[in-house]
C-alpha cells in the first residue's frame, strides 16, 4: 500500500512538473523542449531499467517462482515501454539507428541493477520480502493507474476482444506457472 501511494504521488509530481507542457500548450515544441523531453525520458528510463534489474535479481534471491513471475511481469511491461521510448527519441530528432542505440544503452542499466542486487542484496536479505512487496505495489499501481483505464476507454469492439483475450492469457500464464513451478 505504501508503494502504491508513493508511486501515485511521484507520478502526480512528475506529470505536473515535466509533462504539463505536452497537454497545456497547443503550439509546436521547440528544439530545446524536444531535447529536454528526450533527456528526461532517457534518465527516467535508465532509472526504471536499473530498478527492473534490481527487482528481478531480488525476486530470484527470494525463490525461483517469484523470480520467474517478476521476470515475466517486467518483460511484458517493458515491450510497450521501450517502443514508446523509441518513439520519443524519434520525436526528439534522433535517427532510427541512434534511437535503437540509445534504447539499448539505457536498457543495460537493468544488468547493472541486477549486479547491484546480487552483490549487496545478501546484506539486506531480511528486507527482501519488503522490497518485493514494494515492487508489487509498483506493478499494481501501473496496472490500476495506466493499463486498466486505457482498457476501459477502448471503444473499438475488435480491440476490446483482443485486450480481453490478452488479459485472460496473462491470467492463464500465471495460473500455469503457479501450478507447474515448485514452490519453496
Amino acid at each position: 500500500l505504501i508503494s502504491f501511494l508513493l508511486f501515485f504521488i511521484l507520478e502526480r509530481y512528475w506529470h505536473y512538473h515535466h509533462c504539463r507542457c505536452i497537454h497545456d500548450n497547443e503550439h509546436d515544441h521547440s528544439h530545446d523542449e524536444k531535447k529536454s523531453l528526450v533527456y528526461t525520458n532517457l534518465v527516467g528510463d535508465g532509472i526504471h531499467n536499473f530498478l527492473d534489474g534490481f527487482l528481478i535479481a531480488t525476486a530470484f534471491m527470494l525463490n525461483f517462482y517469484i523470480g520467474i513471475m517478476t521476470t515475466l511481469a517486467v518483460i511484458l511491461h517493458e515491450i510497450p515501454q521501450e517502443i514508446s521510448d523509441f518513439g520519443i527519441l524519434l520525436y526528439g530528432g534522433y535517427s532510427k539507428s541512434q534511437a535503437i542505440a540509445y534504447n539499448l544503452l539505457f536498457a543495460l542499466t537493468a544488468v547493472l541493477g541486477g549486479i547491484v542486487s546480487y552483490l549487496f542484496g545478501q546484506n539486506f536479505k531480511e528486507y527482501l520480502p519488503f522490497m518485493t512487496a514494494f515492487a508489487a505495489g509498483n506493478f499494481i499501481y501501473l496496472a490500476s493507474a495506466d493499463l486498466i483505464p486505457e482498457l476501459q476507454n477502448e471503444k473499438n469492439p475488435k480491440n476490446v476482444r483482443q485486450h480481453t483475450l490478452w488479459l485472460l492469457i496473462g491470467v492463464a500464464i500465471i495460473f500455469l506457472l503457479k501450478t507447474l513451478l515448485p514452490e519453496p
